[in-house]
């Protein structure tokens, strides 16, 4: 098997979210009653404000089961986040959904392109290709991410505060 070189990587350079696409919710059930997913889209729905065709139920197989999930996907001009909320036992549909709600109104009020779940799976890339992004407060996972990368490749990344209250991480590729 012989292996081509692939397309040059390209500077990441998410500084703005750009205007506002759209936005959807799907609830992914598996064996468990669909009422749980239907409280779920219920809570987004008054919560955000969102309407019945932004809202989605999707049962899976119940090989795959049991469990739900739920997604939320904001796509805005120039980047397009994903939030999850995992249903628990013992935890009503109701607070799994207030949980993803609340990631995505703090997400929302923020001028921070790439939300917190998302920065970390952007540095090995920014540090390769070059760039910058714009972040809200980073999470643990992406302060310990940018040592870990530093350690390898010394100031690589670096992590600037923004007058907007979010943090700008750029790449010195030299």
């Amino acid at each position: 098997v012989q292996v081509g070189a692939g397309n040059k990587l390209q500077a990441i350079q998410l500084l703005e979210k750009g205007k506002f696409r759209q936005a959807s919710a799907e609830a992914l059930i598996t064996a468990l009653p669909v009422n749980i997913a239907e409280r779920e889209l219920s809570t987004v729905r008054r919560t955000l404000g969102w309407s019945g065709e932004q809202l989605h139920i999707r049962g899976l197989s119940n090989a795959h089961g049991p469990g739900n999930v739920l997604l939320a996907t904001i796509e805005h001009e120039h980047v397009t986040e994903v939030f999850t909320a995992f249903g628990e036992k013992g935890v009503s549909a109701e607070k799994v959904a207030g949980k993803l709600c609340r990631q995505i109104q703090e997400y929302e009020k923020s001028d921070a392109p790439v939300g917190p779940n998302l920065a970390d799976q952007l540095l090995l890339p920014l540090a390769i290709a070059g760039g910058a992004f714009i972040t809200g407060k980073p999470t643990q996972h992406t302060l310990t991410n940018i040592e870990t990368i530093n350690s390898f490749l010394p100031g690589r990344l670096k992590l600037e505060d923004c007058e907007s209250g979010g943090k700008r991480i750029e790449a010195n590729v030299g």
